[in-house]
């Protein structure tokens, strides 16, 4: 059996440390979490900032951390006060009355959520819901217009005439015009000559 290296867990953080770990970033928030705006933020700035937390840490803790350990162990923080903060909001709106079960936030969870903001656990505020079933508004349905008296026009025929509405039939691809009679009212035949159709 080969003989695997394998690492050793590091030494879990003191309260001194968690509060120096806080402090330190609730100063230079700015600087660690805010947008980068050209020369007068850049990554380097970030990195420094990073580089005086860890010292920060290190000036009270038993053990060397580096900037790796600093930054996984804010990481944890911040989703640990996230749920905390999480469940004691559900726990508030819980219906049947009553004391809230869950431990409210202490100092040091209530400053990790005065910089990181409370979006993050309250949501947007008038915010849309990407979850949200949406109801859309299905497209009407076409009328279809009532069968009109068919009637062939040809390009040289006089009746065509382009203000008049033409609807194309569903019976055949010919034109019918709906302001059109199928009858003379003088003769009463379909092919007087006094009235076109």
């Amino acid at each position: 059996m080969a003989n695997k290296s394998i690492k050793a867990r590091g030494k879990n953080f003191t309260k001194t440390e968690l509060l120096a770990l806080v402090d330190a970033i609730e100063a230079r928030s700015k600087f660690l979490f805010g947008a980068l705006q050209g020369p007068t933020l850049t990554q380097y700035h970030r990195d420094r900032a990073w580089e005086k937390v860890v010292e920060a840490v290190n000036a009270v803790a038993p053990v060397v951390r580096t900037t790796k350990d600093i930054k996984k162990k804010f990481k944890d923080l911040k989703t640990r006060t996230k749920q905390k903060a999480n469940a004691f909001k559900r726990s508030t709106k819980k219906t049947g009355g009553g004391e809230n079960e869950e431990t409210p936030l202490n100092e040091m969870e209530q400053k990790i959520i005065s910089f990181i903001g409370t979006e993050s656990i309250e949501g947007i505020a008038g915010g849309i819901d990407t979850f949200q079933k949406r109801v859309v508004n299905e497209p009407t349905p076409l009328l279809i217009p009532p069968p009109y008296l068919e009637i062939s026009l040809s390009p040289t025929e006089d009746s065509f005439n382009i203000d008049t509405p033409y609807f194309l039939s569903s019976q055949s691809f010919s034109f019918a015009n709906p302001a059109s009679t199928p009858h003379c009212t003088t003769c009463d035949t379909s092919n007087c000559p006094k009235e076109k159709i």
